[in-house]
């Protein structure tokens, strides 16, 4: 297999003078220049770069990085990371598809990702992962169409869920009073025992401390998460502001300030954020649940970070709960199993899908 790999690493593309291959170490400094050059459209246009090293924010896991360059500038990247998940309740090799990112100077070259799923497609050919999937902004309508068309070289996305990513300000406002009213009676902040936290070690490695475990129990109900600090190694960071956003800047800032809230960054530096991670609760510990975020936001408002980030599925009647204690930003996303016609597919049952946010 590495024969035929080196093979298609040094094979030239014949018409367009576009070299595809497995990113090294050689890569690193231009695929961090990829995500933080191109940042993601809107109002407020963010990056999510891998500072200081690209390779080093994966987490120990299992990835491959397909890169594409032409006239030797970094065209396109995209990546796959694999980790052991259920699926239809059963432990699967699970691949998940992301960080596809086109330069902005080959903005337009569709073809380029073509030909790179063509590659990806090779590589995988002879130990392919038992089911793939991957995640699409609600509002980047025309990505998905794109994909959803089925065309020639593209594998097939299927729609699975819609999923719901919560922004969570860590300072207390006055619908706190719902989640004080549930948070009278939590358990001290714990670490969790060395049995837990086998599967973790990688992620230890990563300032993941293990104070960072919460469990609480509220009247018999319980439930536990981690609070994940990555901006050690990879950051969401504001890139530029719209001209209305831009100028509103000062005063918003101002009145933020003033009422506790979290303040609009200055561009170029990192949302202060953490995720809730490895979240254990039953859609029915409503008081635990609310407990638990409660606790967790006190955490990281002792850290001094901003937000919580956390998601759910859009079915998952957990969402309902947060959203009632907590006034929260939402960013919705459609997740897709993506398939090639050579390889099984595997049929989802109904259950709700939740991957780890902080792994994405």
């Amino acid at each position: 297999m590495a024969g035929t790999t080196l093979a298609r690493e040094l094979a030239p593309a014949s018409a367009s003078h576009v070299e595809f291959a497995i990113a090294t170490e050689a890569d690193d400094a231009d695929l961090r220049r990829l995500l933080r050059e191109n940042p993601m459209a809107g109002r407020v246009s963010l990056s999510l770069e891998r500072e200081p090293n690209f390779f080093a924010s994966f987490c120990g896991a299992e990835q491959q990085t397909i890169v594409a360059r032409a006239r030797g500038r970094l065209a396109c990247a995209g990546w796959c990371v694999f980790q052991e998940r259920f699926v239809n309740g059963m432990p699967r090799r699970v691949g998940y598809l992301g960080g596809l990112r086109l330069d902005r100077h080959f903005a337009g070259r569709f073809d380029l990702v073509r030909r790179g799923y063509q590659f990806f497609h090779e590589l995988q050919s002879e130990q392919p992962a038992d089911f793939y999937f991957t995640s699409i902004a609600a509002d980047n309508g025309r990505a998905q169409r794109f994909l959803e068309r089925g065309l020639s070289g593209l594998p097939h996305y299927a729609p699975i869920a819609d999923f719901v990513t919560l922004l969570m300000p860590v300072t207390c406002s006055n619908e706190a009073d719902f989640a004080v009213e549930f948070a009278s009676h939590p358990l001290p902040r714990v670490g969790c025992s060395g049995g837990k936290l086998d599967h973790l070690v990688p992620c230890l490695r990563h300032d993941f401390p293990l104070e960072s475990f919460i469990d609480v129990e509220v009247h018999g109900q319980t439930a536990q998460a981690a609070l994940w600090d990555q901006r050690a190694f990879k950051q969401t960071v504001v890139r530029s502001y719209s001209r209305m956003v831009r100028l509103a800047r000062p005063f918003l800032n101002f009145a933020a300030q003033a009422i506790g809230k979290p303040r609009l960054p200055a561009i170029g530096k990192p949302l202060a954020h953490a995720f809730v991670t490895h979240l254990v609760a039953a859609p029915t510990a409503e008081r635990a649940l609310v407990a638990l975020l409660s606790q967790l936001r006190q955490h990281a408002r002792a850290l001094g970070l901003d937000f919580l980030t956390l998601g759910f599925d859009a079915r998952d009647p957990r969402l309902t709960i947060v959203r009632r204690a907590f006034r929260c930003r939402e960013y919705h996303s459609r997740l897709y199993s993506v398939n090639w016609d050579d390889m099984p597919a595997v049929a989802l049952d109904d259950r709700l899908c939740s991957p780890e946010v902080a792994l994405l």
